[in-house]
């Protein structure tokens, strides 16, 4: 007997417009738990380690890439998507830029993948 998938937590680490406006859209959806996270919080990295599997978003313009790659050594399940990718027209995906159209399908395939396993 499958138990009921949990709802997927999407972590938002930063303050910038181009973050909340991705907050906003991701928030209308039902199927998400989203939680901002302010990294100049004293906590920022406790809460991280705290809320265990999710995906970390975040402003590549916003944020150093050293904070990005400490946070793929102390939690490396924690998969990360940065917006702007340098460019502003690129995401990047694990620490590597990748263009908008290489990433157009992904988040219908990873859905149709998670709906085949439940």
């Amino acid at each position: 007997m499958r138990s009921e998938p949990t709802q997927p937590t999407i972590l938002l680490y930063g303050d910038s417009l181009a973050l909340a406006a991705v907050e906003s859209r991701l928030r209308s959806d039902p199927r998400l738990r989203v939680i901002h996270i302010d990294p100049a919080h004293a906590t920022a990295m406790e809460q991280l380690a705290a809320l265990g599997e999710s995906t970390l978003v975040y402003d590549c313009r916003a944020i150093e890439p050293d904070v990005i790659s400490a946070i793929h050594v102390l939690h490396p399940r924690i998969p990360t998507v940065g917006l702007g990718g340098g460019d502003g027209r690129g995401l990047t995906l694990l620490g590597k830029t990748y263009s908008q159209q290489a990433l157009a399908g992904l988040g219908v395939v990873l859905w149709a993948l998670r709906e085949r396993e439940t």
